[in-house]
């Protein structure tokens, strides 16, 4: 009779204890299932934080990057309006130049006709006055005849020499324009030769 008691009793303790050991078996489970999913979505967030934390880095190098084309295509722009103003000076010297040379040639042939108009009148007064032995009955005649040459002498001999001042001052404007010529020149082939910003 007390064996049947034991034998019952054990028979009531046995499924209980089977059913603590599959509790605590996904009791265990579960932590472990809860701690793997834990950690998946810590990395989850950590690889998201990193990828946001790169997407904003190359956010703010684009932006940078924009801003040095932007501040290089300004550059290039002021270098390019800088030679076309240059070119442009450079121009309107060389036709300073070329005028003022036509000028100077000008003066220079002004000057050598007032030269030979002055030889031609000093050729009549030497002629005029070594005559006036020979033509005493013709004094008077002579004799205005040389005021006359002598104020046509004079007023050439003031033309040549006015002719001469201006061809002076020609050629110190040719000299100066020339000058600014190679200046603008030489600033135009020194922008040429600068390295542009990319």
């Amino acid at each position: 009779m007390q064996d049947t008691k034991l034998a019952n009793a054990e028979s009531h303790k046995n499924p209980m204890s089977g059913l603590t050991i599959v509790l605590i078996a996904l009791a265990l489970g579960l932590g472990v299932s809860t701690i793997m999913s834990w950690n998946k979505v810590r990395a989850r967030d950590a690889a998201a934080t990193q990828s946001q934390a790169q997407l904003d880095q190359s956010k703010t190098e684009i932006t940078q990057l924009q801003s040095q084309l932007s501040e290089a295509k300004a550059n290039a722009a002021a270098l390019q309006k800088q030679s076309e103003e240059n070119q442009k000076t450079t121009a309107e010297l060389q036709t300073q130049l070329t005028e003022a040379k036509q000028g100077k040639a000008d003066f220079e042939k002004q000057l050598a006709d007032a030269k030979v108009a002055t030889a031609a009148v000093q050729t009549q007064f030497d002629a005029a006055t070594s005559g006036t032995a020979e033509l005493q009955t013709q004094a008077e005649a002579t004799k205005v005849m040389q005021e006359q040459l002598k104020l046509k002498l004079d007023a050439a001999t003031t033309k040549a020499a006015a002719l001469q001042t201006e061809l002076d001052q020609s050629k110190v404007a040719s000299a100066d324009l020339q000058a600014k010529l190679e200046k603008a020149q030489n600033d135009l082939v020194a922008l040429q030769k600068q390295p542009r910003k990319k």
